[in-house]
Parts: structure tokens; C-alpha cells; sequence
């Protein structure tokens, strides 16, 4: 004979989940909200940047953000951890890839290229994407060559800014010709 209200203990915790343990439907939840990509949580204003550090942080807010972007266009990546303790920043990218290694021996500055003047956040977000891919091609050609791998940090150094320089105006002149 089944106890009173055996039953629906269980529909309950079937229910929030799939049906194989109690605590998988809050795992998942819990999965959702950290995620394993950064958040962008630069503003326009002090305060706006303020607001979004504080959505980041915040469950169910945080996805609410676009992912942070790198100079190549590509997400950053944060450990699950970031949630609880946010002072625990993510694993190097140089150690997992050759390219910023590479960049970085080399001393170069890659600052990620402002905000257009009217242009809305989805576009310069895109705009960077695009060009982060073209400069990581362009670079990843030019590090495969015999005269870059015979030159010096230095002369390495001007190669990479001078192919970033490049990218940069080909992407500016290709969207200036577009908006005409």
C-alpha cells in the first residue's frame, strides 16, 4: 500500500527535470545561468558599465548581455567559478593559442577598435567580428611565411602591425563604400 502522498512527491521531481534524478532541472538551471563565455560590461557612461558589471553577476541578467569579443572576433571564455568568486579570471589564451602567443612575443598592441559615431552596438559588434576573423587569416598567412619566421621580434613586430594596418583600412574602405 502506498503511503499518502507518495505519489505526487514523485511527479514533482520528475517533473522539474528529465526524469532521471530530483536535482537535474536545478543543475541545468544553474548551468544556463553562468555559462562558460564572458559578458560585455562596458557602457557608454560610468554608470551604464557600472549597471551591466552588476548584471553580469546577476542570475538570469548575465545572459541578458552579449558575449565579450576579443581583438579576433572571437568569445572570451570564463570558468564556471566566475559566478560565485568574479575575481577568478579565466585560463591565458597564449598557452591554448599560437597565434596570440605569437602576437604577444612579438610586443604588439592590438586594441579592439572603438565604436563608430552613430553606429549601433549589434553593428560594431559585428563590424569587429568581421574584421577580427580578417586580421586573424591575414596574420596566421603571414606567420606561416619563410621571410616571417626568418626575421627578428622586431621586424615580426612591424609585420604584424603593418598586415593589422591593412585589414583595418580594406575593412574601412569596404564600409564606406557601402554606405554611399
Amino acid at each position: 500500500m502506498q503511503r499518502a502522498g507518495a505519489a505526487s512527491i514523485g511527479t514533482r521531481h520528475r517533473c522539474r527535470g528529465n526524469g532521471r534524478s530530483p536535482g537535474s532541472a536545478g543543475v541545468a538551471v544553474e548551468a544556463s545561468l553562468c555559462g562558460d563565455k564572458r559578458r560585455d560590461t562596458r557602457g557608454k557612461t560610468r554608470l551604464a558599465a557600472v549597471g551591466r558589471a552588476v548584471a553580469a553577476r546577476a542570475p538570469g541578467l548575465r545572459n541578458a548581455l552579449p558575449e565579450r569579443i576579443d581583438v579576433f572576433g572571437t568569445p572570451q571564455e570564463q570558468r564556471a567559478t566566475t559566478v560565485i568568486n568574479p575575481g577568478i579570471g579565466s585560463p591565458a589564451k597564449e598557452r591554448r593559442d599560437p597565434m596570440v602567443r605569437e602576437v604577444l612575443e612579438a610586443g604588439v598592441r592590438m586594441n579592439p577598435r572603438q565604436q563608430a559615431k552613430g553606429e549601433s552596438d549589434a553593428d560594431c559588434r559585428r563590424r569587429v567580428r568581421v574584421e577580427g576573423t580578417a586580421i586573424k587569416s591575414r596574420l596566421a598567412w603571414l606567420m606561416g611565411t619563410e621571410r616571417y619566421r626568418g626575421a627578428d621580434k622586431e621586424q615580426r613586430k612591424d609585420m604584424i602591425e603593418d598586415r593589422t594596418g591593412r585589414v583595418r583600412a580594406e575593412q574601412t574602405r569596404m564600409r564606406a563604400g557601402a554606405s554611399r
